[in-house]
């Protein structure tokens, strides 16, 4: 579009004179410009809102960032309090301590000193008792060793008569197969004391020996045996008196005892079967009794031999040493087999039986349990060509009664 102005007396006025069509493709021109400026703002503006959605967003997750950390901070502040409070009170605690701990190091100081004290007075004593027991062992070693060549003086005049004890006699220790440990106990216990006494010589026999085990026939056979062994006179106690007649009888058989030792000079053995039943029920006789036991020996001239099953059920007063010597009677052993066997056995077995042999068989026969003297001796007598034919034989020896024995042999060595 071109307009024209025209200058008239110093003011321009348009020329009218335009050409329309060209101002009208214009006016579209600029309405589309502006349209599309109009689109490209709002678009800018839609822009330019979501930018600032995005920024408020941003500010409130800020915020809330801030709010935790801002919490965080308060609760670290509060811990921080707390271990403060905590520190003081620690502090003062250990302030409140420290003159405890001081004491307690000056008392563990004066504890110390008297340990030293105290060890080194009792290495001073220890020193003088060690000089009192070297002297009383001089003075005792010196008591012994006089003693000692009286007792071997004595012993030599009397040796032919203490040999023979260890010789069994038929009707003595012979008449009892294997046990040999056992008889090598009764020797010591009784029989050199006794060889001693019938020669006239001073000396302490036993006022009583007590027999146990768990075979109670093999304990009193063996006690039988003593008196025989030894040359003495024997009385059997039957186990059936009555309470009230039991000292009374025991009395009267001891004095008979005494009046016999001052005609033919030999000690009586008083033999009691079954002694558990023997003891006296009340208080007075027992009390009699244990006075019985110390005098029996040297005043009567006897020696009381009792039978037990049960020793652990009598009185202890009664078992203490000196007033009996225990001996204790275990079942049969394999060496005691074989000498069982070899004394039993039919003489015309004798040549073409293996010993041993048997002697095992038995011996396995009876497992867990134990073959009694006596079954022993029916099974050498019975048996011993015709093992295989033995059946439903039951040792009268329990397992039970054997692990009882062993009980009792614990206990008694206390006594």
């Amino acid at each position: 579009m071109k307009i024209n102005f025209i200058n008239h007396n110093n003011h321009y006025f348009v020329n009218r004179n335009i050409t329309f069509k060209s101002s009208v493709d214009d006016l579209e021109k600029l309405s589309k410009i502006e349209e599309l400026l109009k689109q490209q703002y709002e678009i800018e503006i839609k822009q330019k809102e979501s930018y600032l959605a995005d920024t408020y967003m941003d500010i409130d997750t800020a915020k809330q960032s801030i709010r935790i950390l801002e919490e965080r901070l308060n609760s670290q502040n509060n811990e921080i309090n707390q271990l403060s409070s905590i520190n003081k009170s620690a502090r003062s605690t250990l302030s409140s301590l420290i003159p405890s701990i001081q004491l307690l190091a000056e008392q563990k100081n004066e504890y110390e000193d008297k340990i030293r004290q105290l060890t080194k007075y009792k290495k001073e004593l220890q020193a003088k008792a060690d000089a009192i027991i070297q002297q009383k062992q001089q003075e005792s070693l010196s008591i012994i060793t006089e003693h000692a060549s009286k007792i071997n003086h004595s012993i030599q005049k009397v040796s032919p008569q203490l040999q023979s004890i260890h010789f069994p006699k038929p009707n003595g220790f012979g008449a009892i197969a294997g046990f040999n440990t056992v008889k090598a106990h009764i020797n010591s216990c009784i029989g050199e004391p006794l060889v001693l006494e019938q020669t006239g010589k001073l000396c302490d026999v036993p006022s009583g020996i007590l027999f146990y085990g768990p075979d109670a026939i093999n304990n009193l056979n063996i006690a039988k045996s003593v008196a025989n062994q030894y040359g003495c006179n024997c009385v059997i106690i039957p186990s059936d008196i009555e309470n009230p007649n039991k000292m009374e009888f025991l009395e009267k058989v001891v004095a008979n005892a005494r009046n016999r030792f001052t005609i033919d000079n030999k000690r009586t053995m008083v033999i009691i079967d079954n002694f558990d039943d023997f003891t006296l029920q009340t208080k007075r006789d027992r009390g009699v009794f244990k006075a019985f036991l110390d005098n029996v020996s040297s005043m009567y001239k006897a020696t009381i031999l009792a039978i037990s099953q049960n020793p652990e059920k009598l009185d202890p007063i009664i078992l203490r040493d000196g007033r009996f010597n225990k001996i204790a009677i275990a079942n049969a052993n394999f060496k005691d087999i074989i000498e069982i066997v070899k004394r039993y056995v039919p003489l015309d077995l004798l040549d073409r039986l293996n010993i041993i042999d048997f002697a095992k068989q038995i011996f396995k026969l009876q497992g867990e349990n134990a073959f009694s003297v006596k079954q022993i001796k029916e099974l050498t007598m019975l048996f011993a060509d015709k093992f295989s034919e033995i059946h439903n034989i039951k040792p009268e020896i329990s397992k039970e009664k054997i692990m009882h024995f062993k009980k009792q042999l614990k206990l008694l060595k206390s006594i």
